[in-house]
């Protein structure tokens, strides 16, 4: 046992595991990710780890003071989409910010006032799924005595956030809506006297539209969704009535009030609202003429329809590739074809879909709308246009309802433009006169329809 202990085996063998690795002598190298410091650092850093006990306490508190400040600078920032907004928070409590703003105004603090909005902002969106009622409150008035001071470019896009899905919330899980509708009522009074509006409105329109449409849909956002459709130069099907000459129903006209800060009674959140309703500062009722003037076109410079054009036809045909069985297509997404067939493109690609969707019985009130929407649009008789007519004339419908909706389409489709009346004409007498099995059976009602504008004309 002394010999083991002393240097036999067993004591090599625990000397062997016990035995240190020196590091290599002269300057050291730290090995890793990080880029290689220089050699005065290094040697700077190295002479004053040698020079004793007091040189590496101040080495330490230097590194814990820089670690300290990183982490500062870093969460100072929410994420990496607003580093290029570098607007320092300031915390007030909620039935205060009223007041600072309007006195941060009134003493030209811009950089505080928007601070203080910017930080309200943010906090809505960090509890977006439980807001503070208070805030909210405060934030809609003061959007409406200074609407100018929500126009920053910070604030702006933190608001355009609001407006998209909370990622973190379960898919099949409700949410709360009250924010998305304040945010886009915010956005419409900031921008009201704004002639031309951003891009990424018409982009957070369409992926709303795509998706859960929960504002889109909204009687509250309607004025603000009415102006963004204006970039789609869409005229809208009618429905001013409970049963067209289809006899297809029609829902009614929106009564609701669509004023910037006409939400009324909406609820934060279920377990929020046990106790307290937000009842939210409501405007004077404005009639439909002033109503009418707040939606104007908003994009209106030629560069700007250009990109919406292109990122619109883009959108369509990625998700026609990609939805390429009819089960796949989504009522949604036959909304938004009906919204953007102002684009001559857009309309082309759906009519080359139509029949199949008219088929499919939970599609069929979509497509509808959809089909109307195609031939009030068709008015500049173009080449696009022209195809149109023809891939409209090859639908074969079946039953009654169906036929009598496609007549009346061709009604409107008529009264577009002049020359349509003739392309049509020629299109339906040559299906008629054909040979192949693709002779539409309804050539002989198009043709009386025809006739009877003719005559009316």
């Amino acid at each position: 046992m002394d010999r083991g202990k002393l240097g036999g085996p067993t004591g090599v063998a625990n000397k062997r595991f016990q035995r240190k690795v020196l590091p290599p002598a002269g300057e050291m190298i730290a090995l890793g990710t990080g880029a290689r410091p220089k050699p005065t650092e290094l040697s700077s850093s190295v002479s004053g780890v040698r020079g004793g006990g007091g040189g590496v306490n101040n080495s330490l508190d230097d590194a814990v003071e820089m670690a300290a400040s990183s982490v500062s600078m870093k969460t100072f920032y929410h994420d990496t989409s607003q580093m290029k907004y570098p607007i320092k928070l300031v915390t007030i409590p909620s039935a205060d910010l009223v007041d600072s703003v309007l006195d941060a105004d009134a003493e030209s603090e811009d950089d505080r006032v928007e601070s203080l909005i910017y930080t309200a902002v943010d906090s809505v969106r960090k509890l977006r799924i439980r807001p503070d009622p208070t805030l909210l409150l405060s934030l809609l008035f003061l959007v409406k005595v200074r609407p100018h001071l929500f126009g920053t470019d910070a604030i702006s896009n933190t608001l355009l956030s609001l407006l998209k899905r909370d990622t973190s919330m379960n898919f099949k899980s409700k949410g709360n809506h009250t924010v998305a509708l304040i945010a886009a009522n915010i956005l419409m009074n900031t921008f009201r006297d704004e002639p031309d509006w951003p891009l990424s409105f018409v982009k957070i329109y369409i992926e709303d539209a795509l998706g859960d449409r929960i504002w889109v849909d909204s009687p509250h956002c309607k004025e603000f969704v009415d102006n963004i459709v204006t970039a789609f130069n869409t005229k809208m099907p009618a429905a001013n009535s409970d049963k067209d000459t289809t006899g297809v129903k029609t829902s009614p006209p929106e009564t609701e009030s669509s004023s910037p800060i006409g939400l009324a009674n909406l609820r934060c959140d279920e377990d929020l609202t046990e106790s307290t309703d937000i009842t939210m500062v409501t405007d004077r009722a404005r009639s439909t003429d002033d109503y009418q003037q707040g939606v104007l076109p908003r994009f209106t410079s030629l560069e700007v329809e250009i990109e919406v054009e292109s990122y619109v036809v883009a959108l369509v045909k990625d998700q026609l590739i990609k939805r390429q069985t009819v089960d796949s297509i989504s009522r949604n997404f036959l909304k938004v074809l009906t919204t953007t067939c102002g684009i001559k493109t857009v309309r082309l690609l759906a009519t080359n879909k139509l029949d199949v969707w008219l088929q499919n019985p939970k599609l069929t009130k979509p497509a509808q709308d959809l089909l109307m929407s195609v031939c009030q649009n068709c008015k500049s008789h173009s080449s696009e246009d022209i195809e149109l007519i023809t891939n409209l004339i090859k639908i074969r419908l079946k039953t009654k309802p169906l036929i009598n909706h496609f007549l009346a389409c061709f009604r409107e489709l008529v009264s577009q433009n002049p020359n349509n009346l003739g392309s049509i004409m020629k299109q339906v007498i040559y299906n008629e006169l054909s040979i192949s099995n693709t002779r539409n059976p309804n050539n002989m009602a198009l043709l009386n329809v025809l006739f009877q504008y003719d005559s009316q004309a």
